[in-house]
């Protein structure tokens, strides 16, 4: 979401023209992380690899962005997303999967786990709720 947000600030100062070389960098990153996570950790760090060349581009976007546009990010409810669904994923991680039922009740129930850390970790409050619930009525 971060990355999304902020590559339209480059996209308006038009500085397209450097993005190639952030792409190859991140996918030569992705490459090597891959290449040694997967010989380790399996799917499991495939997984990883692809999250951290993420993290790297949502931070070279944001700085870069920043040069241009001054904003301020709300780093406590970032935070407390991403330790929600680092939580939720240990969870799920011990969650058996080897059939589909067994796959979909651990899907139902990270989603459920996901949902419970953001309601205690008051990302999602009632208040909030009720607000979304009356602006999809209008």
């Amino acid at each position: 979401m971060i990355y999304q947000n902020h590559i339209y600030v480059i996209h308006l100062v038009e500085k397209t023209f450097l993005l190639p070389f952030m792409f190859i960098f991140t996918a030569a990153l992705n490459y090597c992380l891959g290449y040694y996570l997967v010989s380790y950790h399996g799917i499991v760090g495939a997984g990883i690899a692809r999250c951290a060349t993420m993290t790297v581009m949502a931070a070279i976007i944001t700085v870069w962005a920043r040069r241009y546009i001054k904003f301020t990010l709300p780093w406590m409810p970032i935070c407390k997303t991403t330790l929600a669904a680092l939580l939720m994923g240990i969870i799920v991680y011990y969650l058996p999967s080897q059939t589909w039922i067994e796959l979909i009740c651990a899907t139902v129930c990270g989603i459920v786990i996901y949902v419970l850390f953001l309601i205690i970790f008051r990302i999602i409050t009632i208040e909030k709720i009720v607000k979304l619930m009356h602006s999809l009525r209008a």
